[in-house]
């Protein structure tokens, strides 16, 4: 009984492990990103805790939350009062998509804004197909 009772919590407690290394946190949208647009325009932008910088302007931003829907993790944040979500389509932290929400409470749907990657330049019309699936097609 207490082997089984003991086995018991050291797999709940690996599983509890195992789900807080799968989610996604604000420090995973900080640092240096390669992004596009949709008219393929090239950029780089820094985010840090509290502000982005993006071709000399730089901007605050507030986060607003982080959620997973359908196995896709996001976080949200507002810049000058619109809602924005940036959300990473696959495992890897270091690409991501970045979309204007349409409604706050809706956060995976609206326009898509920027491709974005850490360590290569995106390209915005291979992102949009392969991990975008907008809510007007």
């Amino acid at each position: 009984m207490k082997k089984r009772t003991l086995l018991l919590l050291v797999s709940l407690g690996l599983s509890l492990i195992f789900l807080a290394g799968c989610g996604v946190k604000k420090a995973d949208i900080q640092g240096k990103w390669h992004i596009q647009d949709a008219s393929g325009t090239d950029m780089t932008m820094t985010i840090t805790e509290k502000s982005f910088k993006m071709d000399g302007e730089s901007l605050d931003y507030k986060y607003t939350g982080k959620g997973t829907e359908n196995g896709t993790r996001y976080i949200t944040i507002t810049v000058k009062g619109e809602h924005y979500t940036i959300f990473f389509p696959e495992k890897d932290k270091n690409l991501a998509l970045m979309l204007q929400a349409d409604k706050k409470d809706e956060p995976l749907k609206g326009n898509l804004v920027f491709a974005m990657n850490k360590s290569e330049k995106p390209d915005f019309d291979k992102y949009a197909k392969k991990y975008w699936k907008s809510d007007k097609d």
